[in-house]
């Protein structure tokens, strides 16, 4: 129980009610565990269903907590949720089966959720790993820059398509055969048949890179770009839209963890071994800040990292080496950035060369 106060000050008790969903396209799952009891046989409904029957729960003297897992489903069942004034977490997804029994379901998921819910009411926020909520401005910003890197992706894999076909046909090719020159050669030389399936490669590919070329002029012109040479408008814009806002993240820890750059921990005793980075961690924010990095060992050789990672390749340094160095260098260069765009550091005071310096 919660004590509250009511309007004459008397202390009053509200019962606590954990629900527990695994949420799915077409059905709900959701487990219920009501104040300090056990968790209840998992109930199955619509959408609708699910929201009227939380809606029940919502009654005088009850605090309302739910939680589900982030994914495809997006951040919609959030906001219908504390629409009905229920206190909802969305968690990191994971492995529920603990045990190791090799049992997967619906029912058993909610069920696993409902129990972590009632330790993290209970005070133990580390009963499992909360996701921050985007607004909804937000939301539609970070979908945009996906978007182009969605079309970016499909315009390879057509390309790839393209380029195996005529290597099939005795055609050695780089990946532009799609391009003007390129194409008015394969036009003369390949057979009909052949030019009609590449044709159709063609269309789509431009298609792609025309509507590529309207997203990346639109993330280009906002205000959001630094002034950090060798940090693009388009680069930064694409990171502020994907880590939404700098001030989420209290220390250097947080900044590294959430781009997945922290190194992997297998320590028993006495003996300490570190692995590769976990990965554990936004895999677009990592993307971005290796990019960033190997373009800073060319625009900013004052920079720390850079002299970092000069120090950590050496004289003659193996592909290996190089790539270790790097990645070593994206998590300074993140945490730099955090604390520039937070304003806690200027970037001269991490030797970073503006873009108006000569």
């Amino acid at each position: 129980m919660i004590n509250t106060k009511d309007k004459d000050g008397h202390v009053s008790a509200k019962n606590k009610v954990k629900i527990g969903i695994d949420a799915h396209l077409n059905n709900y799952s959701a487990c219920v565990i009501e104040e300090n009891g056990n968790p209840k046989p998992a109930q199955k409904f619509n959408e609708v269903g699910l929201l009227k029957w939380v809606a029940k729960q919502c009654v005088e003297g009850v605090e309302v907590y739910t939680c589900y897992e982030a994914g495809p489903m997006g951040f919609e069942l959030h906001r219908k949720l504390e629409a009905l004034g229920v206190k909802n977490v969305v968690v990191q997804p994971q492995n529920w089966d603990e045990r190791g029994k090799g049992q997967k379901t619906d029912a058993l998921d909610a069920k696993a959720l409902a129990t972590r819910l009632d330790r993290y009411v209970a005070g133990n926020k580390e009963s499992f790993a909360t996701v921050r909520i985007p607004s909804k401005e937000e939301q539609i910003k970070r979908d945009l820059s996906r978007h182009r890197e969605s079309l970016k992706e499909q315009t390879k894999r057509i390309a790839a398509k393209g380029g195996s076909l005529l290597r099939y046909h005795g055609y050695l090719t780089d990946n532009g055969w799609w391009k003007k020159n390129a194409w008015g050669k394969f036009e003369k030389e390949l057979e009909v048949r052949i030019i009609k399936i590449l044709k159709n490669y063609r269309e789509q590919i431009l298609l792609l890179e025309s509507q590529e070329k309207e997203v990346v002029e639109e993330l280009e012109s906002s205000e959001a770009a630094g002034e950090i040479k060798g940090l693009g408008n388009l680069s930064a814009e694409s990171l502020s839209r994907e880590v939404c806002d700098w001030n989420r993240f209290k220390n250097r820890r947080e900044v590294v963890s959430f781009a997945g750059l922290c190194p992997r921990q297998h320590s028993s005793g006495k003996k300490v071994q570190m692995g590769s980075i976990s990965k554990h961690g936004n895999p677009m924010i990592r993307c971005y800040a290796i990019e960033l990095a190997w373009r800073f060992t060319r625009f900013q050789p004052q920079y720390t990292g850079t002299q970092k990672f000069k120090k950590l390749c050496g004289e003659k340094p193996s592909s290996g080496q190089k790539k270790k160095a790097i990645v070593a260098m994206a998590r300074q260069i993140m945490i730099d950035l955090w604390r520039i765009f937070t304003n806690k550091m200027s970037a001269d005071k991490v030797g970073l060369i503006l873009k108006e310096s000569k």
